[in-house]
């Protein structure tokens, strides 16, 4: 049996156990059905409410303290954020690697009703505590994703629909975690596309914090754009050779070989040292 087979009949297994209880729009894509299967291979059960896990006052200061360079540009893009969507009845968080939220913005609205009051700063939304969830399957899967409604494997957040994206390091190392939340019928069609440009300015700016000792090469087909989120970033090390690159980087390169230790030369067909020493003079690249 092949590796699609067997995820379509764990898809049916756990569209089974879950009965009636489905989204008003019918199955749910892919990658939610998968949380599934992962959420019930681990022994949660869809209708139990368990407590979520806080961590205490000095976990939460050393989490913090660890993920500081992230968290402050993480801060500043939530602040953001909120003038754009303030209002809507929302909540914003960041999360580290493990789903620990470190800081949250909300209306108190969304944040003293309904299962909302779960979400608090020190709470753990690992998909293994929380179930299907905005922060957890985003971290899980290291993917953007959208968890509306009863989209939630645990029952108990049917209410809410939350839009996350994972946030990755210079090294493409998943860091943290930014999410939206709301209740469903509050929801905003276009709050998925603003959280995911909020993590990819989070990226660039770790990148070239992370690479301010290397050069660092901004590419994109027009120049004009080159100062942009739609920019690719390179960083090679003194001998040339490629350190990092963001996730752009790698699609305007497409079909060469993007990959740390790869020559300046074999990116650009131009010796490494001329290209930098026509920099140092001022000249056009």
């Amino acid at each position: 049996m092949g590796s699609n087979d067997e995820r379509a009949l764990a898809h049916a297994w756990v569209l089974r156990s879950r009965g009636a209880a489905l989204p008003p729009g019918g199955l749910p894509p892919p990658e939610i059905l998968d949380s599934w299967v992962r959420c019930s291979r681990a022994g949660l059960d869809l209708a139990a409410s368990p407590p979520i896990q806080v961590v205490d006052g000095v976990d939460l200061a050393r989490r913090r303290e660890r993920a500081e360079v992230v968290r402050r540009l993480a801060l500043a893009e939530l602040e953001t954020l909120c003038h754009q969507i303030a209002g809507s009845n929302f909540l914003l968080a960041f999360a580290d690697p493990e789903g620990v939220v470190l800081d949250l913005y909300a209306d108190n609205r969304f944040l003293t009703s309904g299962s909302a009051t779960d979400i608090v700063t020190g709470s753990l939304w690992s998909e293994a505590q929380a179930g299907t969830n905005g922060l957890g399957t985003a971290l899980a899967t290291g993917r953007p994703v959208a968890v509306n409604g009863l989209e939630h494997f645990l029952f108990k957040y049917g209410d809410i629909s939350c839009t996350a994206a994972p946030i990755r390091d210079a090294y493409g190392q998943v860091v943290g975690a930014l999410d939206a939340s709301s209740y469903f019928e509050s929801r905003q069609r276009h709050t998925q596309a603003l959280v995911q440009m909020a993590c990819t300015q989070i990226e660039k700016l770790l990148l070239l914090h992370q690479m301010r000792e290397r050069l660092v090469l901004a590419v994109h087909p027009r120049a004009e754009f080159l100062g942009t989120l739609s920019a690719g970033l390179l960083a090679f090390d003194a001998q040339g050779r490629l350190l990092a690159f963001n996730a752009r980087a790698r699609d305007l390169l497409s079909g060469l070989d993007v990959a740390p230790g790869t020559p300046f030369e074999q990116l650009f067909d131009a010796p490494y040292e001329l290209f930098v020493a026509g920099l140092r003079s001022g000249g056009e690249r």
